[in-house]
């Protein structure tokens, strides 16, 4: 699976594009800014989008995820330590998961969300995968 990983922290960032890499995904990214993950969303064609909420810590990632599944049908999957702020922002995606993670529940997080939204029967959920009732 092709997935663009939006990350402004350099270490989460490089750390979870190796951990996807290893798991056989075709990693996009780590962007850094919205402007970089929409175009490389455009160039590259993911078939996923994880997406920190917080980048420059104006909640820039619920903005990217709304336009990345509006205008791009691009699935999203938030990738954030604020769950209440990706709950209240459902719409925008299918699901977040929770930091801190582990590499096992990022990998399996990616798959299981590839499965919904591919419209397929998706796994368990790993620990800190918290799935959206519209996903």
């Amino acid at each position: 699976m092709r997935v663009l990983l939006v990350e402004n922290d350099p270490i989460i960032g490089y750390n979870s594009a190796a951990e996807l890499e290893r798991a056989g995904h075709d990693v996009i990214g780590p962007a850094a800014t919205e402007q970089e993950a929409h175009d490389l969303a455009l160039s590259e064609r993911p078939d996923l989008a994880l997406v920190d909420i917080n980048l420059d810590g104006d909640y820039e990632g619920v903005r990217l995820a709304r336009h990345f599944v509006r205008d791009l049908r691009l699935p999203c999957l938030f990738v954030s330590g604020m769950a209440s702020a990706a709950r209240a922002n459902r719409d925008a995606a299918l699901g977040v998961l929770v930091k801190p993670y582990d590499s096992d529940a990022l990998t399996r997080s990616v798959d299981v969300a590839g499965s919904l939204s591919r419209g397929e029967p998706a796994a368990a959920a790993p620990r800190g995968l918290e799935l959206f009732a519209a996903a």
